[in-house]
């Protein structure tokens, strides 16, 4: 077997000189040794360096105006509760601690997030729950954070309709609901409560409590203990857990609703007289 002859180490040349695209200048050819061996490189421009940086923000900038559209599409703020801001929420009587706890809660996210602590609002219709708990999902979306506002009632019969051969499936819509760092579910208990209405719940708040991800709750059932009127909208584990990981907040105010409609009443007496 003959002998091994080294192979010859031929430096890289180049035949002409680059001009940068932008600003015309040459690119001079940079000669420098590696591992024994004499390249010839040529060095970027800081015009291309400035150019590729641009190019690549605009990438990054589309990237979250996409995932910005995304996250509004998934947020159920849709039809008049996309009105429903902490901007034009009225402050009334008996709802300054669940204003209070609401903006605390947006204010104090980042810990909220790491303990998984949300709240719930219990108190009669229309009197500014689920006007915050809107207010609350409007806050963060703006904030890029994925979050998402579901009566209770809708998402029932949106995840029914997956049994008649909707586009999507229950596994999907539980995915979602999952998956999104704060979940408002609005009005528990006014749905009509079965064992697999309970099941549902249940396997949504005990997933997310699990991975300590914030659940927003309002309800009009009359006790927030736990033992009456809330563990039979959610059932015994679901408050459990709920009791465990949310502030309670009563909302002691009147309907709105009814103050509106009284004193629509009492002008038109007024104007008839």
């Amino acid at each position: 077997m003959g002998a091994l002859v080294p192979l010859k180490k031929t430096p890289t040349t180049y035949s002409s000189i680059e001009k940068c695209p932008y600003c015309g200048k040459e690119k001079i050819p940079q000669t420098t040794e590696l591992f024994g061996m004499q390249i010839t490189v040529v060095l970027s421009c800081k015009c291309e360096i400035e150019a590729f940086d641009r190019k690549m923000a605009q990438i990054k900038n589309h990237e979250q105006n996409e995932r910005q559209k995304l996250i509004h599409k998934n947020s159920g703020l849709t039809g008049a509760v996309q009105k429903l801001t902490f901007a034009n929420f009225k402050s009334r009587q008996g709802t300054e601690d669940a204003l209070q706890v609401a903006h605390a809660f947006v204010d104090n996210w980042e810990d909220r997030l790491r303990t998984g602590a949300g709240f719930t609002l219990a108190g009669t219709y229309g009197n500014g729950k689920s006007h915050l708990a809107a207010a609350v999902i409007h806050e963060l979306i703006n904030h890029g954070i994925s979050a998402t506002y579901q009566p209770v009632a809708e998402l029932l019969k949106r995840v029914k309709a997956t049994y008649d051969g909707s586009r999507e499936t229950e596994a999907q819509i539980l995915e979602w609901l999952h998956s999104v760092k704060c979940l408002a579910l609005d009005d528990i208990g006014a749905q009509k409560q079965t064992k697999w209405v309970e099941e549902f719940i249940f396997t949504v708040i005990d997933h997310r409590y699990r991975h300590r991800l914030p659940t927003i709750i309002t309800t009009n059932c009359n006790t927030i203990d736990g033992t009456d009127g809330l563990s039979e909208a959610l059932g015994e584990r679901a408050t459990d857990r709920l009791l465990e990981r949310n502030v309670f907040v009563r909302v002691k105010a009147t309907s709105y609703r009814r103050e509106i409609a009284k004193q629509r009443l009492n002008r038109d007496r007024e104007y008839m007289s």
